[in-house]
């Protein structure tokens, strides 16, 4: 801060949501008595900066508010956080928070404040990371309507300020691991919910939340990892913080019935790259306490990229590469009780019949926006490579226009990147799709690619040219 002003950096906001957007936003800056802790505290509010409502799926980068106006606390001694606030219709509520990554605390007298380092975080000594996660319960009973709520905390210590990956890990029965990805979903491959973290002191209290339905009983062990970023998380030398917690599902008790009895075709499909496949197990259930769900069997094996078992047990979706894979389904009924077996399904190649796609383009993308806020333009660039019938590549998306009567979710001038997976070629038709989810389709030829792209908000056209 300077004088009565003061400038709030973020490195990043993000509204995990697939979908929608958040309320209004609010950045505002504190001064407690004691380090906030996510409870109603009595502080001084110094400075606060409103930010429009942000899109499932996007974020604000890189984020600065420029000088704004600075209130001083009383005279005292003050513990500074910065609060995430979000307008629910009634009221701002805090989602979010950050502390002092340093222990630093603001003594304020005769109109002037200064930050200072307490003793015990003093240049010379080290203050070790701390991680933790945690359950809102140590055991549930699966099918019973309890929900699993995990929470985090992070404390920096003498690593605040650089850069970490942050991964958030369960295994169920010391089986493979699965990670919560930055979408807030569970996947086989090693993927952080935070990537390129400044780290600093923080609290995620219930930042994910599941109903216990159609899932497998048995002992969940959660691990939160901070590594250093872009380093192996599966090394010990490149972590920073670790911590873990174990938790018990219990099998609902078994109701009256005969076992259950599970027999689906040992060989499925096969699938095409880049052509919609679904198969429907639950015919091939039978006895027990139906109704039942299904789950992929802890024994190991995954179905092919693209392919998601619902828990209605319906394998669905579009295979993106080539493969050969086996994996188990499991039948489950009202008491818990299942059968599993091994299945194969193939992801056969399709053969490419248009032109080849690898290079960069750049042009623009208009797309509707829902709520108050009517359309917004992009410049958008493609870096693109080919390999037969898939396609794969980067882009870059910076806003130059929105509706200027309406309140839009992205502020001119604000700049995305990102991944373009799963990208299928048939003829001279592409479809490709950000690491987001946005679904861009279209036609194509030698310089020009046309077609229309959006998510849930709206689709718009979309026309880029060959650099």
């Amino acid at each position: 801060s300077t004088g009565s002003t003061v400038v709030l950096r973020v490195d990043r906001i993000t509204n995990h949501s697939t979908g929608g957007h958040s309320g209004t936003l609010r950045l505002e800056l504190w001064a407690f008595a004691t380090p906030y802790n996510g409870t109603s505290q009595q502080g001084y509010r110094l400075a606060s900066y409103t930010l429009n409502p942000l899109s499932g799926g996007y974020h604000y980068p890189n984020l600065s508010t420029g000088s704004i106006a600075f209130t001083r606390p009383a005279t005292g001694t003050w513990h500074i956080a910065l609060l995430l606030m979000e307008y629910d219709g009634a009221r701002y509520v805090t989602i979010d928070w950050l502390l002092s990554s340093a222990g630093q605390v603001m003594s304020c007298s005769g109109g002037t404040c200064t930050t200072s380092t307490p003793a015990s975080s003093t240049p010379g000594t080290t203050t070790p990371a701390a991680a933790s996660v945690s359950t809102n319960r140590s055991t549930y009973t699966v099918n019973a309507g309890e929900s699993l709520v995990l929470s985090a905390n992070l404390q920096a210590g003498s690593a605040a300020g650089s850069l970490a990956d942050i991964y958030v890990q369960v295994q169920i029965e010391g089986g493979t691991p699965y990670y919560l990805g930055p979408n807030l979903q569970w996947g086989p491959g090693a993927t952080p919910i935070l990537a390129g973290f400044r780290l600093a002191d923080v609290a995620a209290p219930s930042f994910y939340s599941v109903p216990l339905s159609g899932v497998p009983a048995g002992s969940y062990q959660f691990a939160i990892n901070v590594v250093r970023a872009g380093t192996n998380p599966s090394s010990t030398t490149n972590r920073i913080a670790h911590g873990t917690t174990t938790t018990k599902l219990n099998a609902a008790p078994s109701l009256p019935g005969s076992r259950v009895v599970f027999n689906p075709p040992a060989v499925l499909g096969p699938a095409v790259v880049g052509t919609p496949f679904q198969f429907d197990f639950y015919p091939y259930a039978s006895g027990g306490s139906a109704p039942y769900y299904f789950t992929l069997g802890t024994a190991g094996g995954f179905p092919p990229i693209g392919l998601i078992l619902a828990p209605n047990g319906v394998l669905s979706g579009t295979p993106s590469i080539q493969s050969n894979t086996s994996f188990v389904v499991c039948a489950v009924d009202l008491g818990g009780n299942q059968s599993c077996t091994t299945v194969t399904l193939n992801a056969e190649p399709r053969p490419a019949s248009g032109g080849s796609l690898t290079g960069t383009w750049s042009g623009n993308w208009t797309r509707p926006v829902s709520g108050l806020c009517d359309y917004e333009t992009s410049a958008l660039t493609w870096t693109l490579t080919q390999t037969g019938s898939t396609v794969t590549g980067s882009y870059q998306r910076r806003v130059t226009a929105i509706d200027s009567y309406g309140i839009c979710p992205d502020p001119v001038g604000a700049t995305f990147s990102g991944s373009l997976v799963n990208g299928v070629v048939s003829g001279n038709s592409l479809t490709i799709y950000t690491s987001g989810g946005t679904r861009f389709a279209g036609t194509f030829d030698a310089s020009t690619i046309t077609g229309t792209g959006g998510s849930s908000l709206g689709s718009g056209a979309f026309t880029l040219n060959r650099q």
